[in-house]
């Protein structure tokens, strides 16, 4: 645990911020991490073998013991969707104490969407409320996932943490998750005296899919001119849904520091490129224009979204796509900063508890959320 403590403050006191064209960009990596290689944990995880959880299981560490599926796959399913979905996620460990955790169900266009609220009981009403969606490419994943992410989060923030259980797709296409999770802000804002939130520090965030939805929530929240959204966290978020390996937009495999020729590094960073085409034919209908920024929120007009923080993975296919969007936040004149962890790769905000960058992802959304700046500026 001390070593976990170390690490994890290394990556605030050795962060450095570098200037890239049309925006800042500050990166950190932990005091172990060798440049061009991946992290020394990510390194670890993938050296791990089925023969070690049968004969070796006290040698690992406590993360993995609940996570062999996670780490190695499943070789028993039906189909590519059951194979995948088994695959996602992550179970972790809660490090909170005293977090609340309720369940609600509420209408919206196609049903009733549920979320689970996590907080410390308070009577404070200036406290911030956290929607925060999930990743899993819109097709798998879920709320178990995150959940001690959240209540962490409501732990050291002394927020309201909404986690958002929205369908998933191909069962339910574009735009029912995005109308869920939408559904669900704005209840939030109309229910802020219930929830002793102040209707002004109303944030989003999301990982991957999540980061998406997310954005989109901000995106709509701004069109329809009601501006209830104060922040933004975006965890690599998926923003161009035109884009894969085999159609390259933003990305480009030069932009990738791997001196070694790490063959898993390349995996990491093609794996989820690979699979675009396969999850936007899931996830859309077959008229559906990919270029609606809804869909491609890279697409849409930035102007007075809210202060926006972009979390990125350095060995991450995302990782261009989601550099260009802070360029045009900035071009945007919109408040932002950019976070990249050096050595590790897409998926990892999962590794709650045993990644320390994953902790420090929410430490710094807890900051943020802590020196929120209220003024909103009406849609021009």
């Amino acid at each position: 645990m001390e070593n976990y403590n170390l690490l994890l403050k290394s990556l605030s006191e050795n962060a450095k911020t570098i200037n890239k064209s049309g925006f800042s960009m500050e990166i950190r990596n932990c005091y172990d991490r060798k440049e061009g290689m991946r992290d020394p944990r990510c390194i670890y995880a993938s050296s791990i073998t089925r023969d070690d959880f049968k004969f070796n299981k006290d040698k690992l560490h406590h993360e993995f013991l609940a996570n062999e599926i996670h780490l190695l796959g499943t070789e028993n399913y039906t189909s590519e969707l059951d194979r995948l979905r088994e695959n996602f996620g992550w179970i972790s460990t809660d490090k909170s104490v005293g977090v609340q955790t309720s369940y609600k169900k509420i209408p919206y266009k196609n049903g009733n969407v549920g979320f689970y609220k996590y907080e410390l009981l308070s009577d404070n009403t200036d406290r911030a409320c956290m929607i925060f969606i999930h990743g899993g490419g819109f097709f798998a994943g879920s709320v178990k996932t995150i959940e001690n992410q959240c209540k962490y989060l409501a732990y050291i923030s002394n927020s309201v943490v909404i986690a958002v259980d929205y369908p998933l797709c191909p069962e339910n296409r574009f735009p029912c998750a995005v109308d869920a999770c939408y559904s669900v802000v704005n209840w939030v804002a109309n229910n802020a005296y219930k929830l002793k939130i102040n209707p002004k520090k109303i944030c989003v965030a999301g990982d991957s899919a999540g980061g998406n939805l997310a954005l989109v929530c901000s995106i709509r929240d701004r069109d329809e001119n009601k501006h209830n959204i104060a922040y933004q966290a975006l965890i690599y978020p998926s923003l161009c849904k035109a884009e894969s390996v085999q159609n390259p937009i933003f990305w480009s495999k030069d932009a990738y520091n791997n001196p070694y020729n790490d063959e898993i590094i390349e995996q990491n960073i093609k794996g989820v490129g690979q699979m675009s085409d396969l999850l936007k034919n899931w996830y859309l209908n077959e008229n559906d224009d990919i270029y609606n920024p809804y869909i491609s929120p890279i697409y849409a007009d930035a102007k007075n979204l809210p202060k926006t923080l972009i979390i990125t993975a350095e060995y991450d296919f995302l990782t261009c796509v989601c550099e260009e969007y802070s360029r045009i936040l900035t071009k945007a004149n919109v408040e932002n900063r950019h976070i990249r962890y050096g050595g590790i790769h897409h998926g990892v905000f999962d590794w709650f508890n045993y990644l320390p960058q994953s902790e420090d992802m929410i430490l710094e959304i807890a900051k943020d959320i802590k020196s929120l700046n209220l003024s909103i500026q009406p849609y021009k």
